[in-house]
């Protein structure tokens, strides 16, 4: 992580809606008010004795608004917040209630908009119209295709909220629980058969299931003739060629070299033979784009087949023909692999690709191994791959060696040694685009994982990065390359031990030989991205742990966009900096149904499975001050919601604007106009005073931290343009944050987790976090008393059905 340690704060300021103005006289707001409108045409039924919610929504003018009833009276039990907008309560009379509201902004003068709606209120045998389920049939889709089609149901209330309850979708499609959408690029061919799950709105609410399928044609290189396969076996024969007349195989055929002849139809026994026929200069692929490459066997080295100088003789200069890039044995790594098209993938495959995965989860004893040898910058270049799929490796190193870290344990690589080590697992640049990773271990490299910019979309599915000495995923290419079109997804991964030295041959259960942090000449992040970086992200049913330094570090988009952001289902625990961090150029975030535990100093303990020295040489711990620091882009939208964090860092939420130049504000800069949708969360927070010594305070961390404050004097609501907080749990948060919060229906108690430590402020210990089990009883004070908001997810973390309405948190009891 690339930042500047701030001071630590010890008093937090509870502010939800501060200013970001300048140093002007008169000081200037972000922006100038604009014509003042009401938003909400309707208002959701009501069951009689049901709680009930339902937020009246402006635009326009200047915030903040304050909400009044001027004409009717709202059901008995129904209460409005003049602040929010929100209309709340429990009805106690059936009956239809028309009111007229009135919105007024915080111009000078002030501006007044009215609207005429009616409250119905149903009696609690009263239903709505039945919900039906209306298509009944989706469309087929082709492997290596982009693929949309969508769910759709009548009747009942809606929105509606899609799931799927059994069975699964095709690999590489995802549903949209809001819009029924089912999009993406499928994967492999076949059919999948599953439910399609719909609930409406209503009060209580309505259910109904379909069961259904979706068709996966295989793409045309696999079924029509027009893409060539290639196979590499270990008793398969060297590459034929124009400039290799000697050569035994042609590359085309999954057989054995025969042991007599040239040009077999037969494999080759070398994946490098694709790009090289060990003819002088000669370095480029045999295949062409939309072609399929299987690799049997293995595993199989990528670089110089001897180092230079380990030994002498007829044949020890064997293999250096290898190199693409020059330069040594850096150079050899393949060239760009030959691009496909939208309709047809370049494919890179495992042999046992059809059955990588067994439940959606990889079969590490299926993947085909590839490993870097003798100093190459990267086992597998994926610069400048398009429409490239590479799925079933095993993409690591033969050594244990390390570049990043002081004391080095044992020594550094030495350019030239007889180790098999290489610099990175994969290189991708921003001319990568449409590229798929499917079912990949990428384990044990001397620097990162995968390392450089992007540009589109690039997928990681089912990957495993861990191990590696630098970050897991790093967007930076040792450049700062600019990247303006990023589309990431990374879906059913992990990013684990970043910053550590993997041992070799594997000893324990926890093959880690050395950690380091930034301060021991380490870099840990398991996701880095320089300054000037622009990129979407969509991360889901993902993990963050064990790293260094931060877990997730997208605190750097800060180019282009606005980008969009969505990380849903996902976990972040026992990092040594933040959780998840968010920068400030994503126009649109939406962060639900995750578990971010902010155990900082869990690294500095033993570890089961783990060499008891493998902390030796690694500080840093709790380098963060804060657990989940996020910047606002003016104009943005993030939603928080239904999400479990806990933690002892002194800052929960560490919050700034997104510094854009040219809009007046703090410092000629700011965040205004921007919208926070914080609902659902529970919050929960333990004083660790051997690490932070915050005066022995028992009671956790401070919850809110904003960089910019409110000038004094100034109302709040002018640098975050609509603030919609309600129904959160707080618990254990101390140093200034005080009860009640003056937002509506957020409590101050102890959510009655499973196995909940008790963290008395002197006993506590991270180890106590290890395995903590965040579903809430069934009694708790957080179950089935949220809030239903825009986008609120079917599920929750564990896949198990959202009630209406749902429980705070991430996990309904």
């Amino acid at each position: 992580m690339r930042k500047v340690f701030r001071t630590l704060v010890t008093s937090i300021t509870l502010a939800l809606i501060f200013f970001c103005l300048d140093s002007t006289s008169p000081s200037q707001t972000a922006n100038a008010a604009t014509a003042l409108a009401i938003s909400t045409t309707s208002i959701p039924q009501a069951t009689l004795e049901k709680a009930y919610s339902a937020s009246l929504k402006a635009t326009g003018g200047t915030v903040p608004y304050h909400w009044k009833v001027v004409s009717g009276t709202h059901p008995p039990g129904f209460a409005l917040n003049g602040g929010t907008g929100l209309l709340y309560g429990t009805p106690t009379r059936d009956g239809s209630f028309p009111l007229t509201f009135s919105v007024t902004d915080s111009s000078k003068p002030a501006q007044t908009k009215t609207v005429s709606l009616t409250v119905a209120v149903a009696t609690a045998n009263a239903s709505p119209s039945p919900l039906s389920i209306t298509s009944a049939t989706l469309a087929a889709g082709t492997d290596g295709t982009n693929y949309s089609s969508q769910l759709k149901a009548s009747g009942g209330t809606p929105a509606y909220t899609w799931s799927i309850t059994s069975g699964k979708l095709p690999a590489g499609l995802t549903l949209a629980a809001t819009t029924g959408i089912i999009s993406g690029t499928p994967t492999a061919a076949g059919t999948s058969s599953f439910t399609a799950t719909v609930t409406d709105n209503s009060n209580p609410d309505q259910t109904k299931s379909a069961a259904t399928s979706i068709a996966v044609a295989a793409e045309g290189s696999q079924q029509s003739g027009s893409g060539t396969s290639w196979y590499i076996r270990p008793d398969g024969g060297t590459r034929y060629s124009a400039n290799a007349t000697t050569g035994q195989c042609d590359g085309k055929a999954d057989v054995a070299y025969s042991g007599t002849g040239t040009n077999q139809h037969c494999a080759f026994k070398d994946p490098r033979y694709l790009w090289d026929d060990q003819s002088y200069g000669n370095h480029a692929w045999v295949i062409s784009g939309g072609d399929t490459v299987i690799l049997r066997g293995g595993p199989w080295r990528i670089g110089f087949d001897k180092a230079p100088g380990s030994c002498s003789g007829a044949g020890c200069g064997a293999g250096y023909t290898w190199c693409f890039g020059g330069g040594g044995n850096y150079g050899c790594y393949n060239p760009p692999i030959p691009a496909g098209t939208a309709s047809q993938h370049t494919r890179i495959l495992g042999e046992n690709y059809a059955s990588c995965n067994s439940g959606g989860v990889t079969t590490r004893s299926q993947l085909t191994q590839i490993f870097g040898g003798f100093g190459v910058t990267e086992a597998l270049n994926l610069t400048g791959a398009k429409y490239v799929d590479v799925e079933c490796l095993e993409v690591t190193r033969h050594s244990q060696c390390i570049a990043f870290g002081s004391p080095a344990v044992p020594a550094s690589c030495v350019s030239g040694s007889a180790d098999d080590y290489d610099s990175d697992g994969i290189h991708t640049d921003n001319t990568t685009h449409d590229l798929l990773m499917q079912d990949l271990w990428i384990h044990g490299h001397i620097g990162r994982g995968i390392k450089g910019p992007i540009g589109g979309l690039v997928t990681c599915l089912r990957c495993d990065i861990a191990f590696n000495g630098g970050a897991g995923w790093d967007f930076d290419d040792g450049s700062a390359t600019p990247m303006v079109n990023g589309d990431w997804h990374f879906l059913y991964s992990t990013i684990e031990w970043s910053g550590c030295n993997q041992e070799y041959p594997a000893v324990h259960t926890i093959p880690v030989a050395s950690c380091y942090g930034q301060s021991d000449g380490g870099y840990g992040d398991g996701v880095g991205t320089p300054h000037g970086t622009g990129l979407s992200a969509t991360i889901d049913h993902s993990k963050f742990i064990y790293n260094t330094q931060d877990g997730l570090d997208l605190g750097h988009i800060d180019t282009g966009g606005p980008y969009t952001l969505s990380i849903t289902n996902s976990i972040a625990y026992s990092n040594s900096g933040g959780t998840f961090k968010i920068g400030g150029n994503f126009g649109t975030a939406m962060i639900t149904n995750n578990v971010a535990i902010g155990d900082c100093d869990r690294m500095a303990y033993p570890i089961s499975g783990a060499p008891s020295t493998y902390n030796a040489h690694l500080g840093d711990f709790c380098r963060a001050s804060d657990a989940f620091p996020f910047d606002f882009r003016q104009n943005s939208t993030f939603t928080i919601a239904n999400n479990t964090i806990v933690t002892y860092a002194p800052t929960i939420f560490d919050i700034s604007c997104w510094d854009a130049p040219g809009v007046q504000g703090a410092n000629g800069k700011g965040c205004g106009g921007a919208t926070l949708n914080f609902h659902d969360n529970i919050v929960v927070g333990y004083d660790n005073p051997a690490t932070y010594p915050l005066g022995s305070q028992v009671g956790g961390p401070g919850a809110w931290y904003f960089q910019e404050a409110a000038p004094s004097g100034s109302k709040s609501g002018t640098v975050i343009g609509t603030i919609n907080r309600s129904n959160n749990l707080y618990y254990g948060i101390g140093h200034g944050f005080t009860c009640p919060t003056g937002y509506s229906s957020e409590k101050c108690v102890t959510p009655d987790f499973d196995k909940q430590p008790t963290g008395n402020g002197t006993s506590f210990t991270p180890t106590e976090l290890d395995n903590f089990n965040f579903t809430i009883a069934s009694g708790s004070a957080a179950a089935g008393t949220g809030v239903t908001y825009s986008g609120v997810p079917a599920t929750d973390y564990n896949g198990v059905s959202r009630p209406n309405p749902p429980s705070m948190g991430a996990v309904e009891p």
